[in-house]
Parts: C-alpha cells; sequence; structure tokens
C-alpha cells in the first residue's frame, strides 16, 4: 500500500498549520502536573546521563523550588578541587518545549492515526536525544571555562566555539523551535516520500515480472 503524501492540497496545508497552532497552545498551557511529572523524568535522566562528567566533573540534578523561570537546580563539582556551583535550569525549556512542538506538528499531520502514532514515537525518541545533546552542551559550557570548578582548559578559540553552539543550542529561541521542525520532516515528510518511492519501485518490479 502506497504511503499517503502529507498535504495533498492548500486546503490541507491551511488545516495542519491551524491544527498545530491549537495542539501547541494546549501543550504549552502551564499544567502544574505535567510539568512537574516532566521535570521529574528530566532529572532522573539528567543523573543517570551525566552524573560523572568526564575526568573529574560530577553533575547531580535536583528540584529547585522558589523560581519562577527554572525548576531544576544543577550541581557542577570538580572532584579534584572540591569546588562546586549551583546553577538554575529550566526542564520545560530545555526539553519539554522542544517536545510539545514536535507532538503537536506530528498530531497535526494528515496521515491515518496508526501512522501519526508511529511518528509520533520515532520524532520523540529523536527529539529527547537532541534534548540530551543541549544538556551536554550546558554542561560543557559550564564546565569549561577559567573558573575554578571547570574540569576542561581550553583555548580562547575552542571557547569562543563551545559558546557560540551553546548560545545556539540552549540559550537561542531557534534552539527550542527549528530542530522539532526539522525532525517532523524527517519522520512524517521525508518518511513519507522514502516508502511512496519504494512503493513505486515495487510496483514497478511486479510489473516487469507480470511482463516476463
Amino acid at each position: 500500500m502506497r504511503p499517503e503524501p502529507p498535504f495533498q492540497s492548500s486546503r490541507a496545508l491551511t488545516i495542519f498549520v491551524a491544527a498545530s497552532v491549537v495542539l501547541l497552545v494546549v501543550f504549552l498551557a502551564p499544567i502544574k502536573p505535567l510539568e512537574r511529572a516532566y521535570g521529574s523524568c528530566f532529572r532522573v535522566a539528567g543523573n543517570a546521563l551525566f552524573g560523572w562528567f568526564g575526568p573529574r566533573g560530577y553533575v547531580h540534578f535536583e528540584p529547585l523550588a522558589g523560581d519562577a523561570d527554572r525548576d531544576t537546580k544543577v550541581t557542577l563539582k570538580n572532584r579534584e578541587t572540591g569546588v562546586q556551583v549551583d546553577v538554575g535550569i529550566s526542564s520545560r525549556l530545555q526539553g519539554y518545549k522542544p517536545a510539545a512542538f514536535l507532538a503537536a506538528l506530528v498530531l497535526a499531520t494528515p496521515f491515518r492515526w496508526p501512522r501519526r502514532l508511529r511518528a509520533l514515537g520515532w520524532g520523540l525518541v529523536w527529539i529527547n536525544l537532541y534534548v540530551a545533546g543541549r544538556v551536554a552542551m550546558f554542561l560543557l559550557f559550564a564546565f569549561s571555562g577559567r573558573e575554578e570548578h571547570a574540569v576542561f582548559r581550553v583555548g580562547p578559540v575552542v571557547r569562543g566555539l563551545i559558546e557560540v553552539a551553546h548560545w545556539s543550542l540552549v540559550e537561542s529561541f531557534g534552539g527550542w523551535l527549528l530542530p522539532p521542525v526539522v525532525v517532523w520532516f524527517l519522520v512524517c515528510v521525508a518518511r513519507g516520500r522514502g516508502g511512496e518511492a519504494s512503493a513505486t519501485r515495487n510496483a514497478d518490479r511486479r510489473a516487469g515480472i507480470v511482463l516476463l
């Protein structure tokens, strides 16, 4: 069965854009139980992935109270010198927003629901890998300066590259807005085109067999 293209008319595209906006507004609504649940998962995953950061770096994620913009306290410690600092980070900004935007795009795509859910599953895998990369860049930026807690000593050129990458991935608006669009394109549009091309090739082979 040949996969259907996502947008067969301008009307379908208009409905997709409108549905994406509505779903994103719903997903980004301040639903405290959902935010707390995601924040807990974010911190558990952070401790599991980055508890030991490099040969001398120690990292610990825990809840942060009393900060309206940040819900997670990240402790950065140089195990060699014993110097540590605490930095606040937002699990909503770094992880939840990219995942919510991707979910809005995929669920609004005019596919049959089984295909839509498969695309959502693969998309969430890829977007969470990206979120892990964002957190890794945040930690690399924090651990590679000239402060006493730093565990990586780098030159000014490398430090400049790290600062640019940190701004692009962690701090900028595009850091959570653009990657979900790329992942959506890969799991919905590009994957559909690949399946369509494969179906066409299979049909051509079957036709050739019949002719033979």
